[in-house]
């Protein structure tokens, strides 16, 4: 990964001090619901789920076919996943070929990002903003665990995978997820050097969120770079117009 690696090298002590608090909730919400599965029959349940899931928004929406796009939302997700302390992760990254505003993180760390919701973006710093809260849902663990032990491996994926799509079309993921992952973002965000200030915008686009209000998820990014001196610079409009045009 050529952009953001020297950044991240000098930072990556502080990136690491600041993914863990948020890794440690997921993980003690993991070890408390979901003690019965091994860490192995978990994984291959997430990455299952994560499929179906892929699979089922692909069946309502298309992927686009646009290598060009395609390959540069993974080139930035893959640096937000750095960033999350992630790396050891296999995360895979596509494009809904839909004018909806949709962004989707599905367990085993499968990360759409629809059409619409690009075309609505201004600067690569903002895609980052909207993939880093989406690696984050994953990186927390934030879906009901109760999805990956409701039997066999394949009705895991189909019931799971169907309830969490609803979960997500409707916007009614839970509010303290929701908040937990702007605050995550920001943070990924600082550490790459992006301003971490554009989530105030990018909480107003995409699915409104039924138990998270965003003028209330847009006070709390404000509190999180405040409290935490967050800060960065870089937009990177040019390369991100560059490569989304024709979308």
């Amino acid at each position: 990964m050529r952009f953001h690696r020297n950044y991240l090298n000098q930072n990556k002590a502080v990136v690491q001090k600041a993914t863990a608090s948020f890794l440690a909730l997921g993980l003690i919400l993991i070890t408390a619901q979901c003690s019965s599965l091994s860490p192995k029959d978990r994984s291959l349940r997430e990455v299952a789920v994560g499929r179906a899931l892929t699979a089922r928004f692909a069946k309502a929406d298309g992927i686009l076919k646009n290598s060009t796009a395609t390959s540069y939302v993974s080139l930035v997700g893959q640096a937000v996943v750095e960033a999350a302390g992630q790396s050891d992760r296999d995360y895979h990254f596509a494009i809904l070929d839909t004018d909806e505003s949709i962004s989707v993180a599905g367990p085993g760390g499968y990360i759409l990002i629809s059409k619409g919701y690009i075309k609505s973006l201004s600067s690569e710093a903002e895609l980052a903003a909207v993939l880093a809260r989406e690696v984050a849902h994953v990186a927390l663990a934030h879906h009901d665990d109760s999805l990956l032990t409701d039997g066999s491996l394949i009705e895991t994926s189909e019931s799971g995978s169907e309830e969490l799509y609803e979960t997500i079309r409707q916007g009614k993921r839970s509010g303290p997820q929701v908040f937990e992952a702007d605050a995550a973002a920001a943070f990924y965000l600082s550490s790459l050097g992006y301003d971490p200030a554009v989530l105030v915008r990018v909480v107003e686009l995409g699915i409104p969120q039924k138990n998270a209000p965003a003028t209330e998820r847009q006070n709390k990014v404000k509190s999180v770079i405040e409290q935490n001196g967050l800060s960065g610079q870089q937009t990177n409009t040019a390369r991100f117009q560059a490569s989304t045009r024709g979308l």
